[in-house]
């Protein structure tokens, strides 16, 4: 018997998207200006719901984080305004494939939580969205 022909689920089988996720659940408190919150993903999603639960805060999501020289990251999401912003109290539901996010408000704090619905393709065969124009510059 053959196994060079294995059949796996990979970024473009459609299969992978077409069914119910695997359910990944989040959160994080003091989510703030000066860094990016990451949110890593043990495999590729197929849908992200974001919530802000603060009361007062908006956030900005996106898929590269933002710049922050601290911490080595010239260019960012925050540099040509590729983030979303989600007031406070709102949510947000993303049909996408990615196997991270990150999160950080304009100032101040704010509380997040974070439900995926993830596939069974493992986060290792995702390609970096790194450099991707729309994404990080």
């Amino acid at each position: 018997m053959s196994l060079s022909n294995v059949y796996t689920a990979g970024l473009n089988n459609v299969g992978s998207y077409q069914v119910a996720g695997k359910p990944y659940i989040s959160g994080s408190s003091g989510v703030n200006a000066s860094t990016s919150e990451k949110f890593s993903f043990p495999n590729v999603t197929k849908t992200v719901l974001i919530k802000n639960i603060d009361n007062s805060t908006a956030v900005r999501i996106g898929f590269a984080p933002r710049a922050d020289s601290e911490h080595g990251i010239v260019n960012g999401a925050n540099d040509n305004n590729n983030y979303f912003i989600l007031n406070a109290g709102k949510e947000i539901k993303f049909n996408v494939k990615c196997k991270e996010l990150f999160i950080w408000t304009g100032s101040g704090t704010s509380d997040v939580q974070v439900y995926a619905e993830l596939t069974d393709i493992p986060a290792a065969r995702m390609y970096s969205l790194d450099g991707i124009i729309g994404v990080g510059s």
